[in-house]
């Protein structure tokens, strides 16, 4: 049978993502000195003139990238139906967070990867939304469309850099808020009671 210790590696993985992002980027922020908000976007720290900077958010991207895909395979596997679904547009997302680490914004597949990666997350928000809603999980819910609602502001108040720092920061809180509701939600899929964890 699955028990909430068995979520106990995934709600880890999302929420260390959460804490660590957001942390790294600051910390390359400062470091780099010449970075402005809603001027440029994140991946230019990624090609920094400081070299421990770009490195930072490169590896940042990259682990951030893993632990995300890691979360989003548990939701995939413990969870059913749309919550499920959203695992695997959340694994889609940490796979393209990878790749925002391994390519620079130098390359010419660095947009293309970008921008799956916002597209990902935000039918993510969408479907996890509808999942919440069905199910009652009405805080859930209510982070979520918090998430969706400032996320789409953000895009019509602010030019394209800020609004990625605003959606990035954004995921972050979303992420934790999920790994909270995989932990407390009863809501499993029974299939994977002998895969998880036996009781």
């Amino acid at each position: 049978m699955v028990t909430k210790l068995s979520t106990a590696p995934f709600t880890l993985a999302a929420m260390f993502t959460g804490a660590l992002v957001p942390m790294a980027f600051v910390v390359a922020i400062f470091a780099d000195g010449s970075w402005s908000f809603n001027v440029n976007t994140l991946s230019d720290l990624g090609i920094s003139s400081d070299d421990m900077v770009a490195k930072l958010f490169m590896a940042t991207c990259i682990i951030a990238g893993i632990l995300m895909a890691v979360f989003g395979l548990g939701k995939l596997l413990i969870k059913h139906k749309f919550d499920s679904a959203a695992g695997f547009l959340i694994v889609l997302a940490g796979v393209m967070l990878v790749g925002v680490g391994l390519f620079d914004k130098t390359t010419s597949v660095h947009p293309i990867i970008a921008l799956l990666y916002f597209l990902f997350v935000a039918i993510a928000m969408f479907v996890s939304a509808y999942s919440e809603y069905i199910n009652r999980r009405y805080l859930a819910l209510s982070i979520t469309i918090i998430a969706i609602v400032v996320s789409l502001s953000s895009l019509v108040a602010l030019a394209l850099p800020g609004a990625e720092v605003i959606c990035v920061g954004v995921n972050c809180v979303w992420m934790i808020s999920e790994a909270v509701s995989l932990t407390f939600s009863n809501d499993y899929n029974e299939e994977s009671d002998n895969r998880m964890v036996s009781a």
